[in-house]
């Protein structure tokens, strides 16, 4: 299903893009594929590729995907609009917001902000980043508290380091000077302002409006796998005709259908860096001079978008959803499994051949061993995930 916008068709060359990812999906054995590209304050291609389920139900521009850590982009947009209302100051401590909040360095703990945890310049490591993924606390704040005994790996605001428990502790800080639950604050103060109508906070709701089915690799055979629900989870799922709303807001001062979500000096702080010198990360957004993105990928999931800011006023926005994802060859070979597709739609836009040489991960005699140890690891994690799970229900019971 397809959709070009305003009478804008003769702006993409649709065959291009339909040939570019057709060739990507087969390659890489991609079930379904959600995609979205706008220009300024239009919307100019919407399309669903492939399959969405198990029962072969095709992807369309309203299907909800996992966008794994592209949510950072949204937490980052709470964080500045809680600033804009005088409600959080960014050089501010996290102990201002969260007085109990502690790391196994107490002093550590005392010298991180806001502006440390949205940089990734915290000291917090991406190993504790991954290791809060396979937790399932029966609360957001349980599992920022049990970060008591975690250590940090670098001094406070030295280094960059991507680590998915800055944003954990940062959705925290939302809902505490919010007065609200992270998930209806952002389906409050974001969502709905950009009519956001197939986007979701719940896993449950997303099912029951036509989530898409993840799939995974398990020694080279793409296998569903359905995530579990997390009770203190901070994921969101969005279609790729949300994604280009929220795309339209990022290019415009935070506006879209006449409906502003923040001013336009606070969209500019999300998308400025925040340490400069040390990493060009801003708030939820990878910069590089004036084109901002972020990619994300989880177990069964990968989100991949694009904003240029191009001269004279050209700015245009691709988001890419994927239900699937190889986690094996990305920790094999540290490549992002399928590339930067997003990047290589814009390439095309400009009339020029997609730059990404990226290409199916191999099973080997020499990797075969690697292999195993890493389905292995995923193996456990899984397990102790779901003993965890258990384990709150009977507490709870």
């Amino acid at each position: 299903m397809d959709r070009n916008m305003s009478g804008l068709a003769d702006q993409v060359d649709t065959k291009a893009i339909d040939d570019y990812i057709d060739s990507k999906m087969k390659s890489f054995r991609i079930p379904g594929l959600a995609l979205s590209i706008v220009r300024n304050d239009q919307i100019l291609y919407l399309k669903g590729y492939g399959r969405s389920n198990v029962r072969g139900k095709p992807v369309t521009p309203q299907t909800p995907f996992y966008i794994a850590s592209v949510y950072k982009s949204f937490i980052g947009l709470g964080i500045s609009q809680l600033i804009e209302t005088g409600k959080i100051d960014i050089d501010a401590p996290v102990k201002t917001y969260l007085p109990w909040f502690t790391l196994a360095d107490p002093e550590a703990a005392r010298q991180i902000t806001i502006k440390h945890l949205l940089s990734h310049t915290s000291g917090l490591s991406t190993r504790s980043g991954i290791i809060v993924l396979y937790t399932n606390p029966v609360s957001l704040e349980q599992l920022v508290r049990k970060q008591a005994k975690t250590r940090i790996s670098q001094p406070v605001g030295s280094t960059y380091q991507y680590s998915n428990l800055n944003y954990f502790i940062l959705a925290l800080v939302i809902q505490t000077m919010s007065g609200m639950s992270y998930g209806l604050f952002i389906e409050t103060n974001i969502f709905r302002p950009l009519d956001m109508r197939h986007s979701y906070t719940s896993q449950a709701k997303a099912k029951k409006n036509g989530l898409a089915t993840g799939y995974t690799t398990f020694f080279g055979i793409m296998i569903p796998f359905f995530e579990p629900e997390r009770k203190a989870s901070i994921h969101l799922m969005i279609s790729s005709e949300d994604m280009a709303h929220y795309m339209i807001a990022q290019l415009n001062n935070g506006t879209y259908g006449g409906n502003s979500v923040i001013s336009s000096q606070g969209m500019a702080r999300t998308h400025t860096p925040l340490m400069p010198g040390i990493c060009n990360y801003g708030m939820g957004w990878a910069i590089n001079n004036m084109n901002i993105g972020h990619n994300g990928a989880m177990q069964n999931f990968r989100a991949d978008v694009f904003i240029r800011n191009g001269e004279n006023g050209d700015k245009w926005g691709v988001a890419v959803l994927i239900n699937a994802m190889d986690m094996v060859a990305f920790d094999l070979t540290g490549e992002v499994p399928y590339g930067n597709i997003s990047y290589d739609i814009v390439q095309i836009l400009h009339g020029q051949k997609p730059s990404n040489n990226s290409t199916p991960f191999k099973i080997t005699i020499s990797n075969i061993g690697q292999v195993a140890k890493i389905c292995l690891l995923y193996l456990l994690a899984t397990i102790v995930f779901l003993m965890s799970s258990l384990k709150n229900i009977l507490r709870l019971k």
